[in-house]
């Protein structure tokens, strides 16, 4: 018997009204690029991927509506700086990226977040206004696709038609964003490796074939994202309501002081990593924390079990980014009550090649945090100057 597949239904398009945006697979592991290519039939469209809040902009009838990934409608007031970029655009409806005004990759995301609002009064509005956080940091667009140009929808073209719309936004504050066309294994692999190096946040690979599919995620979109990663001893871990592995607590080793310091929980369940772990936990576990632990006081939820760390198995954890925040765990904790921690960090494999104090040490984490220094350094000066502007 034979079935017939539905064709998919190409959604109307009302200027105005939110349209469910795209969403790009995550992709990681050895001959990713390959693979890449292999999905998009030997040729793709490599984006850069800028790290910001994405916004879907709808410019017509002398109207402007801007909406977040989720379909929330932003309030343009707070945003001075773009209403004339926009509000100078043809009338369309484009997909985009709210990044830091003269920003690139990284150190985009504290500039966004600083002045992002989810919610204001109007007399937060007047002081957010009044405080000068438009001037000091000012924001930008970068369009990646446009589903509606001129009165025409174009959602159901192909994206390398859909990408020559994109390529005419061209105002002060509202420009394309930057992609290459690769059909080699060895460029895309280069370009990646490149962009890594100068702190992106990685790459969006698109088959330019492709569709805009509303509300759907598949490997028609390809996310291809930068990565630190860290090998860390598990010093405790939670169960769920069936005892099985739910959280775990990670942790760096100094070997000067011959102690380990919380870094980190991650989630052990994926790719079934929760099953190899768990028999080596259990032949660990002890009923209070190792006097060699460090724990930060200011943690809410301690573990459920502890792990004797001269038996404690070692993880690879991989993150997108180090930062220095003022948050529960205790690596590098210093007097102003700030530490380093992972943003985005997942349970990558176990490590049954080395031991707990092979772990990474606190001073590693430090240079990992260098690295990227000049583009997280900021973020909690300007989360400290927008507080109170909400």
């Amino acid at each position: 018997m034979t079935t017939t597949r539905k064709k998919r239904k190409t959604p109307r398009i009302t200027p105005g009204t939110f349209i469910p945006t795209m969403q790009p697979e995550y992709l990681q592991g050895a001959h990713v690029e390959q693979k890449v290519l292999e999905l998009h039939g030997g040729r793709t469209f490599a984006e850069i991927k800028e790290d910001g809040y994405r916004v879907q902009i709808h410019r017509f009838d002398d109207q402007l509506v801007a909406y977040t990934r989720n379909g929330n409608e932003l309030l343009l007031e707070l945003y001075p700086d773009l209403v004339p970029s926009l509000s100078a655009l043809p009338p369309c409806i484009i997909d985009a990226e709210l990044v830091g005004y003269g920003k690139r990759g990284l150190a985009t995301f504290p500039e966004t977040k600083a002045r992002f609002r989810h919610t204001i009064s109007p007399s937060g509005i007047e002081a957010y206004l009044a405080s000068g956080i438009v001037e000091e940091h000012p924001l930008a667009v970068r369009a990646f696709d446009a589903l509606w140009y001129e009165g025409s929808s174009i959602i159901g073209r192909p994206l390398e038609e859909r990408r020559a719309y994109t390529e005419r936004i061209d105002e002060p504050r509202a420009t394309p964003s930057t992609l290459s066309i690769v059909d080699d294994v060895a460029t895309l692999s280069s370009l990646f490796a490149s962009l890594c190096g100068s702190h992106y946040e990685g790459l969006v690979c698109k088959d330019p074939r492709s569709l805009y599919l509303s509300g759907i995620k598949g490997t028609s979109w390809v996310k291809l994202k930068r990565t630190e990663t860290l090998d860390l001893a598990i010093a405790g871990y939670w169960l769920d309501e069936r005892s099985r592995l739910k959280k775990l607590l990670c942790c760096t080793y100094d070997p000067r002081s011959r102690r380990y310091e919380t870094l980190c929980e991650v989630n052990p369940r994926r790719e079934g990593l929760d099953l190899e772990l768990a028999p080596q936990l259990l032949a660990a576990t002890i009923e209070s924390a190792p006097s060699v632990l460090a724990l930060n006081p200011r943690m809410k939820e301690l573990p459920e079990r502890y792990v004797a760390l001269d038996r404690a198995p070692l993880v690879e954890v991989k993150a997108m980014q180090v930062q220095h925040t003022k948050n529960a765990y205790s690596c590098g904790l210093g007097m102003d009550g700030r530490a380093y921690s992972l943003r985005i960090g997942w349970l990558s494999r176990v490590r049954t090649d080395k031991r707990a104090t092979d772990a990474t040490t606190p001073e590693q984490v430090a240079r990992l945090m260098e690295q990227t220094a000049e583009c997280s350094n900021d973020e909690g000066k300007l989360k400290k100057r927008s507080d109170g502007l909400e």
